[in-house]
């Protein structure tokens, strides 16, 4: 039964144009083929892939019906004017607006215009698999996809009605096509059918391109590079210190000083921002950075509907001092650049982090500049890698290659800051889900440990629940440090129930910092489908607990027959051999342990 708005097409033309818009990365090429029954591979399909392309000059004819065709045209911001006149007046009988994530402003003002110059329009949600495959994993135990579904459509709904739009919108996934509302809309396409569309009054502001002024970053020093400080330098060094702290305020200087230099980092704040457009995954990377489900406690709320409504800061689970700031994505109907920087104060931040989950756009070159003149230290990040390389695969069963989509996605990122006027910039490809397959999440918690201040590198470094590799070697860098100062204590004290207490904190400490604690590990297998036997393997060989402070009570007692201050000295000493033994002991398993559970996600296909 034919809609009560739809209409034949005009029978004076030989030809059914449909313009296809939309940023690149919403699919449109997918869409193309799909409607036309057509895969990737097939003779007369759209190319398909992550990167860029210019708009085709030909069209797409549908093989079923060679007067219906289809037209591949780039967003708004990359056409001339002759473009935008063929789209509102000359050309085309119909206009599809194709968006991934969220609606922008530049969807919302082509919407507006072509209503008003008479032209039918929808608007397409495409991905729509995308989105609930990604709920299923933010939400394993309580996700509902009818009522996901029905959230976005709503939004998408609400968003042009309260702009006064009245606009069709579809819910489609390119490579389900007997899915969601894609049955329906392919149907109206083949059968000519549009659907009169209400315009309105609604006017975007004019906004010129931004100014060419380069925005040059300082190169992140690699975090393990540089000359590596040796026992005896640390011990050397140690003793000026507390030489000096003595002659200030005799031993209880001593212990003032070594409390202090053990506990400082603990005291220390570091606030980093998260920005960028909506739907990039701002709230999922600050989940996955702080190790957190989106059904866990205290976790960011997450969604395929805008789920950021204004500032809100997210405290560590270990470490309430290292917050991190999920900020609204600017450039949509509710939050305008032009409103941007006086909603939020950016001063307060050490550290932002510019999402984009397809292409970085002039806002995301915007906030760049932005930052520069502030002199914060930014970092590009493209997320949701996986989904990239999932689709690519899909559209190319015979010549998909992984790193080579990784690689042309890399490309397409530099290409497009450089269009917006920005130097080389590194960009840190990621995948919030799977923080482990892909190795730039890593490289990005080593750049955030490497660019920040001595006082705060202790404080992030051993904040970080993400036990990588790299960041294990880190950490084991910056715990040996402390080892000098634990072992001074150790000496002070030289009574076994203190060191028994001591000792063994300090180990639990160092468990901790490689993930490798009872509830820690339960969750890391969850995640990554190890098995509750591995799980007890692992911590059975981290526990070596009894076995060094039995070793150590065995030696104190032999010490006892020494002198007081040469029993403080071997003391010290025999404790320092002994942790450093341990610590080495833990990170070897905690590195083990990382292999076994990346081993096991790159097994499950989610």
């Amino acid at each position: 039964m034919a809609n009560r708005f739809d209409c034949p097409a005009p029978p004076s033309r030989k030809y059914y144009d449909i313009a296809v818009v939309g940023r690149g990365g919403t699919g449109k090429s997918s869409f193309i083929n799909a409607v036309r029954s057509l895969s990737t591979d097939d003779y007369r399909a759209a190319t398909v892939g992550s990167l860029d392309k210019l708009p085709n000059h030909y069209p797409y004819f549908d093989p079923r019906d060679e007067n219906l065709r289809f037209w591949e045209l780039p967003s708004i911001r990359k056409m001339d004017s002759q473009t935008i006149r063929e789209i509102f007046f000359d050309m085309y009988d119909l206009v599809l607006i194709l968006t991934a994530t969220r609606l922008t402003e530049e969807d919302v003002w082509l919407a507006n215009e072509v209503t008003r110059a008479a032209k039918p329009v929808y608007i397409i949600k495409s991905k729509i698999d995308v989105d609930i495959r990604n709920e299923r994993r933010y939400r394993p135990r309580t996700h509902d996809q009818v009522n996901l579904i029905q959230r976005i459509r709503q939004e998408y709904i609400k968003s042009l009605e309260s702009i006064n739009l009245h606009i069709p919108v579809f819910l489609i996934d390119s490579f389900g096509t007997d899915e969601y509302d894609f049955p329906e809309l392919a149907e109206k396409l083949h059968r000519k059918e549009t659907i009169v569309t209400k315009a309105c009054t609604y006017n975007k502001e004019e906004k010129g391109v931004t100014d060419d002024e380069g925005v040059v970053t300082k190169a992140a020093p690699r975090v393990l590079e540089g000359p590596k400080e040796t026992a005896k330098d640390i011990y050397s060094r140690i003793a000026v210190e507390i030489k000096s702290k003595f002659d200030e305020k005799g031993m209880a200087g001593i212990k003032e000083h070594i409390l202090e230099n053990l506990d400082k980092w603990k005291n220390v704040e570091v606030n980093i921002v998260i920005t960028g457009e909506s739907g990039s995954g701002k709230s999922s990377f600050i989940n996955a950075i702080r190790n957190l489900t989106a059904d866990d406690e205290g976790a960011a709320a997450v969604g395929c509907v805008e789920t950021t409504m204004k500032a809100k800061s997210y405290e560590h689970p270990t470490n309430k001092n290292f917050k991190l700031w999920d900020l609204p994505g600017v450039g949509t109907l509710k939050f305008k650049r032009e409103d941007y920087l006086r909603q939020i104060d950016f001063s307060k931040f050490e550290f932002v982090i510019i999402m984009s989950c397809d292409r970085f756009t002039q806002n995301d070159a915007w906030l760049a500049k932005e930052m520069k003149r502030m002199q914060k230290k930014y970092f590009f990040v493209r997320t949701k890698a996986h989904t990239d390389v999932k689709n690519n695969k899909k559209s190319h069963p015979r010549s998909h290659d992984k790193a080579v989509v990784l690689a042309g996605i890399r490309e397409n990122c530099h290409r497009h800051l450089k269009e917006n006027g920005l130097p080389p910039l590194r960009v840190f490809l990621i995948d919030n889900m799977k923080t482990n397959e892909y190795s730039d999440f890593e490289r990005l918690e080593l750049c955030l440990i490497a660019e920040c201040t001595d006082q705060q590198r202790d404080m992030i470094t051993f904040t970080l629940s993400n036990a990588t590799k790299e960041v294990n070697l880190v950490k084991k860098r910056r715990l040996e440090a402390r080892i000098p100062f634990i072992a001074l204590i150790f000496g002070f004290k030289f009574i076994v129930s203190d060191l028994r207490r001591l000792l063994h904190d300090e180990m639990t400490f160092y468990k901790s910092q490689f993930s490798l604690n009872p509830s820690s590990l339960k969750h890391d297998a969850q995640v990554s489908n190890v098995s509750d036997h591995t799980v007890e393997k692992i911590l059975l060989q981290a526990d070596k607990d009894s076995d060094t402070i039995s070793q150590v009570e065995k030696e104190m007692n032999s010490l006892a027959r020494f002198i007081p201050i040469v029993a403080q000295f071997k003391v010290s000493k025999a404790c320092a051999r002994y942790l450093r033994d341990c610590l080495d002991s833990i990170s070897d398993v905690a590195i083990k342990a990382n292999d076994e559970m990346v081993r096991n996600m790159n097994a499950v296909k989610i």
